[in-house]
C-alpha cells in the first residue's frame, strides 16, 4: 500500500518532467530540423540540437539558481523583520 501511494504521488512530477521534455523537444526540433529529403539527420541539424537542448538546460539551472537565492534573501528579510518585532530572538 505504501508503494502505491508513493507512485500516486510522484504521477505529477513525471506528468511535468514529460510535458517539458516534449517542450524542449519541439522546439529544438522546429529550430533545427529542416531538411526532409532525407531520412538522415544532417551534421549540422545535430550540431543544433545539442546546442539547442545545452542552451535550455544552462539556462533552467540559472534561473533555478537565481530563484534559490531570491528565495533565501527572502525567507533572510522575514527573519530580520521579525526579529525586530520581537517575534525571535
Amino acid at each position: 500500500m505504501q508503494s502505491a501511494q508513493n507512485f500516486e504521488e510522484t504521477i505529477p512530477a513525471i506528468k511535468e518532467f514529460i510535458k517539458q521534455y516534449n517542450k524542449i523537444a519541439e522546439i529544438c526540433f522546429n529550430d533545427c530540423v529542416n531538411d526532409f529529403t532525407t531520412r538522415k539527420v544532417l551534421n549540422l541539424e545535430d550540431t543544433c540540437v545539442t546546442n539547442c537542448l545545452e542552451k535550455y538546460l544552462k539556462m533552467n539551472q540559472r534561473i533555478s539558481m537565481r530563484f534559490q537565492e531570491h528565495q533565501m534573501l527572502i525567507n533572510e528579510n522575514q527573519v530580520v523583520a521579525a526579529q525586530k518585532m520581537g517575534l525571535f530572538k
